[in-house]
């Protein structure tokens, strides 16, 4: 083994060495790939989340406003002196309530069938076996003769029942 002399020894120390430098510490900008995803992920979220409950605001304001203007049609139907013609205008409301809720393959619907289209879609018999039943009769009796009270309160809750959200359309 050789032995360094120390007066090269002492040249060695002489040399500029440089302590170990370490890299600099990493950044968190720009973010990783992954960072970018889960950001993404996060925000998209977020706005399905903010379209859903603005979509069921508008679709109850919608429901609401809509059974608003049924009521207030119904009001107006009561107003009517002539009995025919009072049990005219209802069928004709609840046709219209029935066509926008369940689609053209009412509007052929008549007679005991109408009644019986009626009763299902709320799982009752007022129409065809109650006092429902006028609708058909009245307007061809010689002494149209009602309980104009009974049949404006069954229209009114049928109409109640296709305006709320319980009365989801069996289609």
């Amino acid at each position: 083994m050789k032995t360094i002399p120390t007066e090269q020894m002492a040249n060695t120390q002489d040399i500029p060495i440089r302590d170990i430098h370490l890299p600099e510490p990493i950044s968190w900008w720009p973010l990783a790939p992954g960072w970018w995803i889960l950001l993404a992920l996060i925000i998209g979220l977020i706005a399905l989340f903010w379209f859903i409950k603005t979509r069921k605001k508008q679709q109850k304001d919608t429901l609401f406003s809509i059974h608003q203007q049924v009521m207030e049609e119904l009001q107006k139907i009561n107003q009517i002196e002539d009995n025919r013609l009072f049990t005219q205008k209802l069928s004709e409301l609840l046709k219209r309530v029935a066509i926008t809720k369940y689609g053209k393959k009412v509007a052929g619907l008549t007679g005991k069938a109408w009644l019986e289209f009626l009763d299902t879609q709320w799982n009752r018999n007022d129409f065809t076996q109650g006092k429902g039943q006028i609708l058909l009769d009245l307007p061809y009796r010689r002494d149209p003769q009602a309980d104009r009270k009974e049949i404006l309160q069954l229209v009114k809750h049928w109409l109640d029942y296709q305006t709320s959200k319980q009365g989801e359309p069996h289609v």
